[in-house]
């Protein structure tokens, strides 16, 4: 009990004050009030809960948790806890507006933090040596707190630390929370560049969740993620695709906020789909992509970008008109810095060899020629793979003299 009122209390003092809830709550639960002293310690902790209901912005929860608790040490009689008086001070002030005493105390926070921290970590060791070298008597609670102890760490930078507390936790867990440590160890070991020892952790807890749980979560699929991660930065893109196509169904299955994490996998999923050849998939990718971008940016260049990239897909399973309605799109946000800019030139650049590469020829000859002219000026925007593209136009379309021209490197008329 008192590892989860310091792992609360780490908590309150990072602000984290949800997970500070959890932790008082399971607190509460685990007292069983035989005493009126078991009783007094209930009022302080819904105390503490309804405290950080209300840093949370609240009012509602934390006013009923704070008159539960008033009624409670009312009850369990003995008058008012040093510890209860000092709580109903940190109500009273946030309830005014205020700030928690500690905050903008910013050193000492975290000497106290670490100082909590330390105990927890001692408190714990003791538990381990109290019940024995048998690591797996440890309960359910126990493991949670470790587990809770080493996200603490990794939020602090304490990655040696986190580690410890990991390890215990896939020592001596079972069931659900197995999984859970064998995917926090995972993840330290993904973020330490030790990519083949990650895979391994988070294969074992994706191989107990299919066997054991429910697939149709949430955790299970940034699991999924996670894998796909390793793999891509192991270089078995074929294998990142492997995991990262089911993460992009099932996160589309229950409709998970797309965040940039998920906005990046997606892309990533884009690129690896269309280097393979199976450009209808990456398309795929690449229009969703587009529209969560238009979504949350607007039709900004990285929208334009890849509406671009989606097109290229198109083209590449010879979809003419799809291709062509989106570069007329991209083409045409590219004039909202102006026509006579070197930044729409070089896009001109682009597309035009795009509208080349899908037939047609009318289209690309006007980019090309734009980018052409502005090269003349002094503008650098027209490739060599655009002169190319410019003079193979020229020629199919039977245009003899804008063809010499080019050669030449006279004005077109």
């Amino acid at each position: 009990m008192k590892t989860l009122e310091y792992l609360a209390e780490v908590c309150v003092r990072k602000g984290d004050y949800a997970v500070a809830v959890q932790h008082y709550l399971a607190l509460n639960d685990a007292n069983y009030e035989e005493t009126a002293e078991d009783k007094q310690r209930a009022a302080e902790t819904l105390l503490a809960v309804a405290v950080c209901y209300l840093a949370m912005g609240n009012e509602k929860k934390a006013e009923a948790y704070r008159k539960e608790a008033v009624e409670k040490l009312t009850r369990a009689g003995g008058g008012l806890t040093e510890k209860f008086a000092k709580r109903h001070q940190q109500y009273d002030l946030l309830a005014n507006k205020g700030k928690l005493p500690y905050a903008g105390a910013e050193r000492q926070a975290r000497m106290e933090e670490r100082r909590r921290l330390q105990k927890a970590k001692d408190l714990f060791t003791e538990m381990l040596a109290q019940r024995g070298e048998q690591a797996q008597s440890l309960d359910k609670e126990a493991v949670r707190n470790a587990i809770s102890l080493g996200d603490l760490q990794m939020r602090t930078g304490n990655r040696d630390q986190a580690f410890f507390w990991y390890q215990a936790a896939e020592q001596a867990a079972e069931g659900m929370e197995y999984a859970q440590a064998c995917r926090r160890l995972g993840e330290w070991y993904l973020t330490a560049g030790e990519y083949l020892k990650g895979l391994q952790k988070l294969t074992n807890a994706k191989n107990y969740i299919e066997e054991y749980d429910s697939v149709k979560t949430k955790d299970y699929c940034e699991l999924l993620a996670e894998i796909g991660d390793c793999y891509f930065a192991m270089g078995e893109k074929e294998k990142a695709v492997g995991m990262y196509l089911p993460y992009i169904r099932l996160f589309r299955e229950l409709q998970l906020p797309r965040g940039k994490q998920y906005q990046r996998r997606l892309e990533r999923t884009g690129r690896l789909l269309a280097d393979s050849g199976r450009h209808k998939d990456a398309a795929e990718c690449f229009s969703e992509l587009a529209l969560a971008t238009r979504m949350m940016e607007g039709e900004t260049e990285n929208f334009a970008r890849l509406l671009l990239k989606t097109a290229a897909s198109h083209i590449a399973q010879g979809n003419q008109k799809e291709a062509n309605t989106l570069l007329d799109r991209a083409l045409l946000l590219g004039t909202a810095k102006g026509r006579e800019t070197e930044a729409y030139g070089k896009l001109c650049d682009r597309i035009g060899r795009m509208y080349a590469a899908n037939g047609s020829l009318e289209r690309a000859e006007d980019c090309l020629s734009i980018a052409y002219e502005m090269t003349r000026n002094g503008k650098k925007c027209l490739t060599r793979d655009g002169l190319a593209a410019l003079l193979s136009v020229l020629r199919k379309l039977g245009r003899e003299e804008r063809y010499f021209a080019v050669k030449q490197g006279k004005k077109l008329e």
